[in-house]
């Protein structure tokens, strides 16, 4: 999505949003836990990494919830254009040196195909 949004802007934008605006519903909906924290897991956090014992295996948010879905979330809220009206600013910054160029050659190319 983040891709699509920046690389060929205006094309299928408001699939995206819907996609978007669905991302973020699902994500707070079956992976939110009992603490309020996110996991990766829908039913419990990850109780174990590369073999070292981190926690139980119990419904809590774990680091791997939110290093996961805390760059998917805004960047669905930069997509939604929503970061006025959430507490989250919507900024990803992977965008700000990553050269879309290529992408948006490719974007604008398909986008011209397919009018």
């Amino acid at each position: 999505m983040a891709i699509a949004a920046t690389s060929a802007p205006g094309y299928r934008e408001e699939e995206v949003k819907k996609l978007a605006a669905y991302r973020i519903n699902y994500i707070l909906e079956s992976h939110t836990q009992a603490d309020r924290g996110l996991s990766s897991f829908t039913d419990r956090c990850i109780p174990t990494w590369l073999n070292w014992d981190m926690a139980p295996a119990i419904a809590q948010g774990d680091a791997f919830g939110w290093g996961i879905y805390g760059s998917g979330l805004n960047i669905c809220i930069d997509i939604l254009g929503i970061s006025d009206q959430v507490k989250w600013n919507g900024k990803w910054r992977e965008r700000d040196n990553y050269d879309t160029s290529v992408f948006k050659k490719v974007g604008k190319e398909i986008s011209e195909w397919i009018d």
